[in-house]
């Protein structure tokens, strides 16, 4: 391993469940990096499938396995598996996600810079369920720099497999996110850091992201409108949230919950429409709740 310390050690971080069908895609992206000074930390959340044999077979003295004492959840998971970590600079990379072959050495030198906390980039949206890929933001979209936290607030642009982060920011707590959510952890835990870090971006797609039928935020997405709900309750940054942005995420969680009575209960999605106050977010749901409607009448005949 290159020790050389103009090169930083990355601990990329691989969390693991039962995610045999696309992890030799996301260890094959890792081992053909550019940037070669790196660790991968593979936390098996007692997998019961083949992930373990899978990852034994490619005998790389980088890969490091460790096994969960229990089933957590997500983000404890990643708690865990930071603590194993011997690198100044963390990645993350879910199994079911892969990144382009320059994605490290395209951030790193974003890293010269002692203000900067956390480097992110763009990304391709690769959507297994349509067979479609499209660029997360196109070109002539600039994805926001610096002191981006009110942007984010907004409009929250961070792809979790395009993250780089500097652990020494943690100090000796190394618990970079809250457990207690299981959905949108990476969502709080890089809007409070934006708070006080510069945030740095590689405007180019450097990761792919795979969306299919068993993605947590898809087949959990009741429970991530809860959680979004918890978090503008609780967060222990909302005196810094002002109270239109504040107003605005509400309205957003209540636009999420609208959405998803539109599938059983139309009328109920309506009473919500007309809480909204006049915003293209009420514009698009209802146009949803019109198509809802008629798609629920069709069937009934």
């Amino acid at each position: 391993m290159d020790q050389n310390p103009s090169k930083p050690l990355v601990s990329i971080i691989v969390n693991c469940y039962n995610g045999e069908k696309y992890l030799s895609h996301a260890l094959n992206s890792v081992l053909k990096q550019t940037y070669k000074n790196w660790e991968l930390i593979f936390w098996d959340n007692q997998s019961i499938d083949k992930s373990k044999q899978i990852l034994a077979s490619y005998k790389e003295n980088k890969f490091k396995y460790f096994l969960a004492p229990k089933h957590t959840n997500l983000y404890e998971a990643r708690n865990l598996a930071v603590k194993e970590t011997k690198g100044e600079l963390i990645a993350f990379l879910d199994v079911d996600d892969w990144w382009t072959e320059n994605k490290l050495e395209k951030q790193m030198p974003y890293f010269n810079n002692s203000n900067v906390g956390l480097v992110y980039g763009n990304c391709w949206i690769v959507d297994e369920r349509k067979n479609k890929k499209k660029i997360y933001k196109y070109k002539n979209s600039k994805l926001p720099v610096g002191n981006i936290f009110y942007k984010i607030l907004t409009d929250y642009v961070i792809s979790l497999p395009t993250i780089m982060v500097r652990k020494k920011i943690f100090g000796n707590n190394n618990n970079l996110f809250d457990d207690t959510y299981h959905i949108i952890g990476d969502f709080d835990f890089c809007i409070r850091l934006s708070l006080n870090w510069h945030i740095e971006c590689y405007q180019f797609p450097i990761a792919f992201n795979r969306i299919h039928k068993n993605n947590e935020s898809i087949i959990n997405y009741n429970m991530q409108t809860l959680e979004f709900e918890k978090w503008i309750d609780n967060t222990s940054i909302k005196t810094s949230i002002p109270e239109d942005q504040i107003a605005n995420f509400k309205n957003m969680i209540k636009f999420r919950k609208a959405k998803e009575y539109c599938k059983n209960d139309v009328f109920k999605s309506f009473k919500i429409f007309l809480e909204l106050p006049l915003s293209f977010l009420k514009l698009k749901l209802f146009v949803i709740i019109i198509l809802n409607f008629f798609t629920n009448l069709i069937h009934k005949k």
